[in-house]
């Protein structure tokens, strides 16, 4: 079964070419991500006046995920070692982990609550 067809009133034919710089592109491009939208439908949308809604991500990207979860697995690697008894002390652990405090707090700086304390053993 076919499409049905477009009344004439509602075909896009006409075309609007504008130039922007590199910065405003990739603005542009952001923006149009942030809001699930395609640029063609976010630039229409703007243009046109009608609401745009944007909504900026507080949850870690990909890479960030990976990367903790990374840093996760060699945690647990090190206290598995040191509860069957090959790390010495659990003291030389203390400045990674307050390193790694700083690191998370970093990147969940968008709204989560830093640990009270750091490391602590």
């Amino acid at each position: 079964m076919a499409r049905p067809r477009k009344s004439p009133e509602l075909l896009r034919t006409q075309q609007l070419n504008i130039s922007l710089s590199p910065v405003e592109h990739t603005r542009l491009i952001d923006r149009a991500n942030k809001a699930n939208m395609t640029l063609t439908d976010f630039t229409r949308a703007a243009a046109l006046n009608r609401s745009v809604n944007v909504y900026e991500s507080t949850a870690p990207d990909f890479m960030t995920r990976h990367e903790l979860r990374r840093i996760g697995n060699n945690i647990n690697q090190v206290v598995h070692l040191m509860h069957i008894g090959k790390v010495a002390s659990a003291h030389d652990l203390i400045p990674h982990l307050d390193k790694l405090d700083q690191l998370f707090d970093l990147w969940l700086a968008n709204g989560s609550t830093r640990r009270k304390g750091g490391a602590q053993l």
